[in-house]
């Protein structure tokens, strides 16, 4: 899986399909304290997304 989290708050998930080949999905990131919400702008993947930020550097991000 990767996360793109963009400044203007848009994000892109990339993840491999059924068929191993990428698929991106898109929506927005909202960071609230040390939680991270992703919202997906696909009607099937509505509901928000809560991970928890174990680590933030400037060159790098952990999440759980």
């Amino acid at each position: 899986r990767c996360l793109d989290l963009r400044r203007d708050g848009s994000l892109v998930e990339t993840r491999a399909g059924a068929d191993d080949r990428a698929h991106a999905t898109h929506g927005r990131w909202e960071l609230a304290g040390r939680t991270l919400r992703l919202l997906s702008d696909e009607a099937a993947h509505r509901a928000a997304r809560e991970l928890e930020v174990v680590s933030l550097e400037p060159d790098r991000l952990v999440l759980r």
